[in-house]
């Protein structure tokens, strides 16, 4: 059941509508009284809302939020509700009576087919489940879908911003959005998945660097790789040199000493080259002998090998590498930390080489010191260490290589490395959002969709197979003519089947002529009857049913007022939920004093009351406002305790007597409540005038200033589709709204003071 309605917003006329404090919560039984243009037909539509579980295509836009027994529900997710609901409008006519050709099938059922009404029954209660379950289904799936959209348009926009960060010239990124996000992931979404596009910081960095678009030139690519092979013939070569003797007569002293071996070798050249045979040193004479055993120790051999030692230490200084003079910022961004990784390994294992060719170099010094040494030894030249140098030096080439080529083809390769950088941002995004997961969830729920489809058609085939059998058009022909000849209270009206158009025609008389020129009053008995008629198709019960009937009694005359009255009421009584709305005061009153007997008043053995409400009270009215909007309140006591709309026009007219100007909105409802009122009462007091407003104004009112006034005033608005903004009058007659108010009541209290007494104490 619908406790109440919490808010309506610009849902028609009512604009801005919340449920205030002392609104009543409705009822079993709920009537509504308003006047024409109030909003009524307007409210039905928000019930037929419910009904259908569809938005409303007339307020587009519009906001509710309606409070049931177990729960609240508003625009966002009414159209999942369970209510089983009926509205009686001029849509429902629309959508199924033609005038002019058929109304619709009612499908009834044959009450002697049970076991194939039960079979029914547990066919549409699985139906509904599965279109329940569809319902849900399809909001997850549009929820998942909606958060890829988001994912897919927020993870665009912060690729672009990236990007134009890094180029604002490259229009592909420069305009990157999510078909292209979308388009990326699904072909390359194994490597996305493995994860392996991701790129970790130091890589994310370098990438980045590298795909910005600035050039560098090229570098000059001159290597030379070292021959481990020469070296093992150099260092063989050397072993022998340095483990050669020296076959001569030896001083021992000199042998032994070679600081002073290298003094007396220089003293014996310098006194050769001088012919001295007095040393210069002391100046005592040389002998020969001596002279002898200084040649014999400095032999030519000795000689020779100093020779051939200091040629080889020439030769091995030249072998010595020397350090590779380039800086890393000469090479692009993503080529540098390799590069300076190199360049320090390789200075370290050239260190290593060189450091092994001057221990050589150190053992030819030795031995050109002391030719006459045979213990030197050299170390070897290890061959993984001359292997690593040029390894090196290869990366370090390849490095070069790879940075000219950049160079040589540098759109091509800035563009790879923006892939990468694009490849990336989306395989991080799609890790953290799960979007394969998601995928993969909305993937079931089609599946799940596609297979409730499959199964609700299924049903429906099943349904309609049973509901054929059971199907008696005759019945809902013969069913609703009784109810409508009882209705009219004649049998001129009728409905017949057309099997070929699977619909009921309208016929007149006993001939079955199709009826022509329909009346207003019969158009409304028919579509009100079908309505109650319709009710009770395939087997719906009335008692689980909330039913809604906007103004049923459109252009009827008094007999037709009670004849709709006693139809609705021995027909809905029982309903679960009832909702009338009328604009026809006496049919309000009809169903008023009907509905009022449902609410009980017990007294209680200590004397308080017990109280059981069932049926709740209400109005329509229009706010006076800038624009027009209308509100629901609670009835005013007036439509409850009096049997004539008089009592009410007074109430409503009387509040406005305080207000000197009025806006041009309640200018038209003053002038509609005082011609209504003066209408009620004049007729009443001038009889032979009732017919006549103009002669029933100049009847009453002798004082021909206020008479032309409150004319004036009442004849502007009361009628008049729209006013023309040019006449002079308005502002005077708007400016004298309060005043024709006090006019008129005036005019009521002068004819018939008591009464006026009276009714100032009703509506105080």
């Amino acid at each position: 059941m619908i406790n109440s309605i919490v808010e309506l917003k610009d849902f028609g006329i009512f604009r801005d509508f919340t449920k205030s404090r002392d609104l009543k919560t409705f009822g079993q039984y709920n009537l509504f009284y308003g006047w024409n243009g109030s909003g009524k037909t307007t409210l039905s539509k928000l019930f037929a809302c419910l009904e259908k579980k569809i938005p409303s295509k007339d307020f587009q836009g519009s906001a509710f939020k309606i409070e049931l027994q177990d729960c609240t529900i508003d625009n966002s997710c009414f159209t999942s509700n369970d209510l089983n609901m009926f509205v009686f409008n001029r849509d429902f006519v629309d959508e199924n009576i033609n005038w002019n050709d058929t109304l619709k099938s009612i499908l009834l059922i044959s009450e002697e087919k049970i076991e194939e009404q039960k079979s029914l029954i547990d066919l549409k209660v699985k139906e509904k489940a599965l279109l329940d379950e569809s319902v849900t289904l399809s909001e997850s799936k549009g929820q998942k879908e909606e958060a890829i959209d988001k994912f897919l348009s927020s993870t665009a926009k912060n690729t672009k911003q990236k990007f134009q960060i890094l180029d604002t010239a490259d229009t592909y990124y420069f305009n990157y959005d999510k078909a292209k996000l979308k388009k990326l992931i699904d072909n390359y979404s194994d490597n996305i998945k493995s994860g392996n596009a991701i790129l970790c910081a130091d890589e994310l960095s370098n990438v980045t660097e590298s795909a910005k678009p600035t050039s560098k030139d090229r570098i000059g690519r001159s290597i030379e790789l070292v021959d481990y092979q020469l070296f093992q013939q150099i260092q063989v070569w050397l072993s022998g040199m340095v483990a050669q003797s020296v076959l001569s007569k030896t001083i021992d002293k000199l042998k032994d000493n070679q600081i002073i071996s290298h003094w007396v070798e220089e003293g014996l050249k310098l006194h050769k080259k001088l012919g001295a045979r007095e040393c210069e040193f002391c100046g005592n004479s040389i002998s020969d002998q001596r002279f002898l055993d200084l040649e014999n120790h400095f032999s030519d051999v000795m000689e020779k090998i100093k020779k051939t030692v200091i040629a080889e230490q020439e030769s091995l200084q030249g072998k010595l590498i020397s350090e590779l003079k380039l800086s890393h910022s000469a090479l692009y961004h993503e080529f540098q930390k390799e590069f300076q990784e190199a360049m320090i390994e390789l200075d370290k294992v050239r260190l290593s080489i060189n450091r092994h060719i001057g221990q050589w170099m150190e053992a030819l010094d030795a031995k050109c010191d002391n030719p006459f040494r045979i213990d030197l030894k050299l170390e070897d030249m290890p061959e993984d260490l001359i292997g690593s140098y040029n390894e090196q030096l290869l990366g370090i080439d390849s490095l070069i290589s790879k940075h000219n080529s950049k160079t040589d083809n540098f759109t091509a390769e800035v563009k790879k490395q923006k892939e990468k950088l694009e490849l990336h941002y989306a395989s991080d995004a799609v890790k953290e959002f799960d979007y394969f997961r998601k995928l993969a969830d909305i993937a079931s729920l089609k599946e799940k969709l596609s297979r409730a489809a499959k199964e609700i058609t299924d049903l429906n085939q099943q349904i309609s197979t049973i509901e054929k059998l059971l199907s008696n058009e005759a019945l809902g022909a013969a069913k609703f003519n009784r109810q409508l000849h009882k209705f009219l209270g004649h049998q001129e009206l009728s409905l017949s089947f057309d099997q070929k158009v699977g619909g009921y025609r309208i016929v007149r008389g006993s001939a079955q002529d199709r009826a022509r020129n329909l009346s207003e009053g019969e158009k409304t008995a028919i579509a009100f009857v079908y309505f109650i008629t319709k009710l009770k198709e395939n087997g719906n019960e009335i008692k689980k049913s909330i039913v809604v009937i906007d103004d049923p009694v459109s252009s009827f005359d008094s007999n037709h007022l009670f004849n709709s009255y006693s139809f609705l009421k021995s027909e809905c009584e029982h309903a679960q939920q009832l909702f009338i709305l009328t604009h026809n005061f006496i049919f309000f009153r009809l169903i008023r004093d009907w509905l009022s007997r449902k609410n009980k008043r017990k007294k209680r053995e200590d004397g308080s009351f017990e109280e059981t409400i069932k049926s709740q009270f209400f109005s329509i009215e229009v706010i006076p406002a800038e624009t027009r909007t209308a509100e629901l309140r609670n009835a005013h006591q007036t439509l409850l305790d009096y049997n004539s709309e008089y009592h009410f026009l007074f109430s409503q007219l009387n509040k406005y007597q305080s207000r000197e100007t009025l806006s041009l909105n309640e200018a038209f409802i003053v002038a509609n409540l005082a011609r209504k009122l003066l209408e009620s009462f004049l007729s009443f007091k001038f009889p032979k005038h009732r017919n006549d407003f103009h002669a029933l104004i100049e009847t009453a009112v002798s004082d021909k200033v206020m008479r032309e006034k409150v004319y004036r005033f009442i004849n502007k608005y009361s009628h008049a589709a729209q006013i023309d903004i040019y006449d002079p009058s308005i502002e005077s007659l708007l400016g004298e709204g309060g005043f024709i108010v006090s006019d008129v009541l005036k005019i009521v209290e002068d004819l018939d003071g008591n009464h006026y007494a009276e009714m100032m104490e009703i509506v105080a």
